[in-house]
């Protein structure tokens, strides 16, 4: 179920419980987050993220 992070920041904080936050980089990992999340009754926050070292040819110039 999505949700807005602002009802669950507010539940989290009246009830002293912390939200869990994962950087997820491919499908397989974004279920794994998903089923312990399920399977914990407990919300989660997750971010889908690109791994830029899966394309070594893509060169970033940080001048």
């Amino acid at each position: 179920m999505l949700a807005d992070i602002r009802y669950w920041e507010n539940d989290a904080t009246n009830k002293h419980y912390a939200i869990a936050h994962f950087n997820v980089w491919n499908a397989e990992i974004l279920m794994g987050v998903i089923d312990a999340a399920e399977e914990a009754k407990s919300p989660v926050i997750f971010l889908l993220v690109q791994v830029l070292s899966a394309t070594p040819h893509l060169k970033i110039s940080l001048t």
